[in-house]
């Protein structure tokens, strides 16, 4: 009988200690060093959560905070030497965010389509990490809170776009890399807060990308037009979109070729965001790109574009 007192006594004391540690977050020790790339760890929810931070050399005194999420069984470290966001930074003077998703094959929370994995509530990570940072006490940084975007590649790109259209209080534009709408239908994007101002999009697609294909759909994707259509809806733009040439976009290069892929560009949205869906000559990871058409660079001026 005292056997079984004593152990149902450390039952129920297991029990309250783990409610209590599934309850606990911190933000760790957030320290940076100017240039170089720096790992922060953190506890969400009773779980050790981590990122990387990159702080230009040349940041602003109030900086914009970009995240960049990498895509399924991919890391933090990879999508950093991958993605063109670290140049962009150098050249803009922001800071970047390199989230690390959790699993034996990392994976996000991205929506209806990529993925659902089971009890990662990423959401509330990402939501911290923004709460960390912007408290300059704890960050040293002073981050412009009108001024944090959500960018990465499939299904990276798919918690991106998620959070976007979740917290549009908070993320003032998203790039989505070969991948695209997060949910089923436009209306389940802001239409929530509809008090919340709208939101720039830009979705790179790669004609030749067999995992997220273009024109057709696995499971974890939608096809480019649907997509398109559904950012439509949800920044509620009108009309039909304007095609242009990629080389006349604000990323294009000198050695843009004229007639090798097209945007679709909806202008006319609320409060003079724009929607743009770029169709590229390439598979699925297409930062670098033979059209010489740098996303990053096209996506940060349809971010800063309204702010001037």
């Amino acid at each position: 009988m005292l056997r079984i007192r004593v152990g149902y006594c450390c039952a129920l004391l297991g029990l309250v200690f783990s409610t209590q540690l599934y309850g606990f977050d911190w933000c760790g020790n957030i320290k940076y060093e100017p240039g170089a790339l720096s790992s922060v760890f953190m506890v969400v929810n009773g779980r050790v959560r981590h990122y990387s931070l990159y702080v230009p050399e040349n940041y602003q005194t109030t900086t914009p905070l970009l995240l960049d999420f990498h895509g399924k069984g991919s890391n933090k470290y990879r999508q950093h030497n991958l993605s063109c966001w670290k140049q962009a930074a150098d050249k803009h003077g922001f800071a970047v965010v390199y989230p690390q998703a959790i699993g034996l094959i990392p994976v996000w929370n991205g929506g209806e389509f990529c993925c659902n994995p089971f009890n990662h509530n990423d959401d509330k990570f990402v939501m911290k990490i923004v709460q960390c940072l912007s408290d300059s006490s704890r960050s040293g940084l002073r981050i412009d809170a009108k001024n944090i975007y959500t960018v990465g590649l499939s299904n990276g790109a798919a918690i991106a776009g998620k959070m976007a259209c979740d917290h549009p209080d908070t993320f003032s534009g998203t790039l989505l890399a070969s991948q695209s709408f997060a949910y089923g239908y436009g209306e389940q994007c802001r239409f929530p807060h509809s008090n919340k101002t709208p939101f720039p999009v830009l979705e790179v697609r790669g004609l030749y990308d067999v995992i997220v294909p273009h024109d057709f759909s696995w499971g974890w994707s939608l096809p480019a037009a649907e997509s398109r259509y559904n950012w439509k809806t949800a920044q509620g733009c009108t009309g039909n979109p304007r095609v242009v040439d990629i080389c006349d976009r604000p990323g294009s290069g000198a050695d843009c070729e004229y007639g090798k892929a097209i945007c679709r560009v909806y202008d006319d949205c609320d409060g003079g965001v724009t929607v743009t869906q770029c169709s590229i000559r390439e598979g699925h990871v297409n930062y670098n790109n033979g059209h010489h058409y740098n996303m990053c660079e096209d996506a940060w001026h349809e971010f800063q574009r309204l702010r001037y």
